[in-house]
């Protein structure tokens, strides 16, 4: 599988999806958007979060925290959050032909213990579990990922786990996880930073680690946060002597309304810089820009601007309606 298999510029078709970025880049608010928007597409929808202290439940707008199975929270939308001690057992038990021997390998402690520090297994555990999502009918499946560090070896173990298991149930399931999580035909990686330094940095070398050790290129960049100039480039000449003017010669209002535009023009300045240098290391990325929303009051108003900013990542073409 190379880079040149990855199909098209959008996540249509892709039933798989894992969203990705540094700790504080707003990736889960990018996962439940897709969500939303995927869910108004009529797609029966499901996104999953992979944390001990999840942020799936406050942006879709739930009063009580998202459980390991999923749940249905809005028309054609489910989410979860994957307990990955639980992911391990389901696949135990799903793998193991007999409910009692399964029982008595999850009730063994050295056996508990050895599986679950081997390298892999827990990872592995939870490919299992999403690709039983999709055998279950979700499509697409959202997985909001733990933050960047963890990405690339967390896509790659059920690929290095099959490598170690030969023959057997098993071998087998293992094997087809790893086929499908690294599929580029049915899986894509969405990769989220903020038009900073340091965001910026790490979004490049997770791109690049992702085309090099997993042979997948991601299939958007998505730039969140950007300021925006705060008046159009047309009016900015006129605004020249209010904004050249010393402050002291202003009065407060006027100075006011100049601090504010100045202000608004570095940081929408800066920000373009960053994109810029982010498109120059990655000639061949997709780039998505996505607002800095201050005028959002909470957390699902904010996914829902963004799920429109971000529905045409989805393909086009017209509502599926699943079958129940």
């Amino acid at each position: 599988m190379s880079e040149d298999e990855n199909t098209g510029d959008t996540l249509g078709g892709r039933s798989l999806l894992f969203v990705t970025g540094k700790g504080g880049v707003g990736k889960s608010a990018v996962a439940a958007a897709l969500a939303r928007a995927s869910a108004a597409q009529g797609r029966r929808t499901l996104v999953c979060e992979l944390a001990t202290h999840g942020a799936l439940g406050p942006l879709l707008g739930l009063r009580d925290e998202v459980g390991h199975a999923p749940r249905e929270v809005a028309p054609n939308l489910w989410a979860c959050n994957i307990d990955q001690d639980r992911a391990f057992g389901d696949a135990i038990a799903g793998l193991v032909p007999a409910p009692r021997l399964a029982r008595a390998l999850l009730g063994n402690p050295v056996a508990r213990l050895f599986l679950r520090t081997a390298p892999a297994v827990t990872e592995t555990s939870v490919h299992l579990l999403l690709t039983g999502f999709l055998r279950d009918g979700f499509d697409p499946v959202i997985v909001d990922l733990p933050a960047t560090g963890h990405a690339v070896g967390f896509l790659d173990a059920s690929r290095a786990m099959a490598h170690a298991l030969r023959v057997g149930r098993v071998a087998k399931a293992v094997a087809e996880a790893a086929e499908t999580v690294r599929d580029p035909r049915r899986t894509g990686l969405v990769l989220v930073t903020l038009p900073e330094e340091l965001p910026v940095n790490e979004a490049i070398e997770l791109y690049e680690k992702s085309r090099e050790t997993l042979k997948i290129t991601p299939a958007v960049v998505v730039v969140n946060r950007v300021n925006a100039p705060p008046v159009a480039e047309a009016d900015l000449a006129g605004l020249e002597p209010l904004l050249d003017a010393p402050p002291h010669t202003l009065p407060p209002a006027a100075r006011a309304v100049a601090g504010t535009v100045r202000e608004g023009v570095r940081a929408a300045a800066q920000d373009s810089r960053h994109v810029a240098r982010l498109g120059e290391a990655l000639p061949g990325a997709r780039l998505l820009e996505l607002p800095t929303l201050r005028d959002s009051a909470d957390e699902p108003a904010l996914v829902a601007r963004l799920a429109e900013s971000l529905r045409d990542l989805l393909g086009g073409g017209p509502p599926r309606v699943p079958a129940r």
